[in-house]
């Protein structure tokens, strides 16, 4: 009788070592990344090439105005007629917060249609009859604005803003008498001193003006003073 043989050895196979898995490493960025939580599950960083600019405001204002002219006292006694024959242009720096400075150039005329006698300055010829008077006025001063904002500009849009403004200069003075088929000039030059009340009316793109300005003419050799009121309507552009 045989001997019963042992049945094979089965061999297991052998177990892989579980892979280990490295880190990557990732370069400092020197701030912690925004959690989901902390940012509401956005962790986009806004690209900030694509901002918009901040826009700065504008340091210059130029004005342009139609100027109505009333004349008073001495002015008054040459030619009486309110006239709407007149316009300024000024242009001042308004980086100073409620100051603001600039200058101002302007042109008036004012006439009146009438009967006068006229005597020349040597007292040799006198002539009567239908007469014209006119009165040409070009001040140009330096002025000084104080507005009465609440805060720096920009102002507003549709906000008043009321100011006061004081221009200092000189001003020539032409006055024609057209008498027949005569005409008598006198040219002359002036110190001018021009005391101003007004607001401005932000619109966007443009800017309102109101304003009456007193015009006060100081006697000089070559003519008597002259004082007219101003009533001015334009728009400033920043």
């Amino acid at each position: 009788m045989q001997p019963a043989e042992a049945p094979p050895a089965v061999v297991q196979p052998a177990e892989a070592p579980p892979a280990v898995v490295q880190p990557t490493a990732q370069a400092p960025t020197g701030r912690a990344a925004p959690s989901a939580a902390a940012d509401g599950g956005y962790n986009d960083v806004p690209d900030e090439g694509n901002l918009d600019p901040i826009e700065e405001p504008a340091l210059f204002m130029v004005g342009l105005g139609w100027d109505f002219s009333l004349p008073l006292a001495s002015t008054a006694d040459f030619t009486n007629q309110f006239s709407v024959q007149g316009f300024s242009i000024e242009v001042k720096y308004v980086g100073l917060g409620r100051l603001e400075i600039g200058g101002l150039v302007a042109w008036h005329t004012l006439a009146e249609k009438g009967f006068s006698t006229y005597t020349d300055p040597t007292g040799d010829v006198t002539v009567s009859g239908t007469s014209v008077h006119e009165m040409s006025s070009n001040p140009l001063m330096l002025r000084a604005h104080y507005a009465f904002r609440q805060g720096a500009r920009p102002d507003p849009i549709g906000k008043l803003v009321p100011y006061v403004a004081v221009g200092v200069g000189g001003s020539r003075v032409l006055r024609r008498i057209d008498l027949g088929i005569d005409r008598f000039t006198r040219e002359s030059w002036h110190w001018a001193v021009g005391p101003e009340v007004g607001v401005e009316l932000p619109l966007g793109p443009a800017t309102l003006l109101l304003s009456s300005r007193l015009n006060y003419l100081f006697a000089s050799g070559g003519g008597p003073e002259q004082l007219y009121l101003n009533f001015t309507v334009g728009a400033g552009l920043d």
